[in-house]
């Protein structure tokens, strides 16, 4: 997973701008405050 910090220092270019920070991936790999839900749902795409 990159981090925003490891992308900057990459990038000194570009500015990057965000609404918001989620705290990481449980087991299953899925965005801890369960926002990346939403796509796999609209995709059918099940939990493993």
């Amino acid at each position: 997973m990159v981090s925003k910090k490891y992308l900057a220092s990459k990038h000194k270019d570009i500015k990057i701008y965000t609404l918001a920070v989620d705290s990481g991936l449980n087991d299953s790999l899925f965005i801890v405050s369960c926002l990346g839900d939403a796509g796999d749902r609209s995709l059918g795409v099940e939990p493993f």
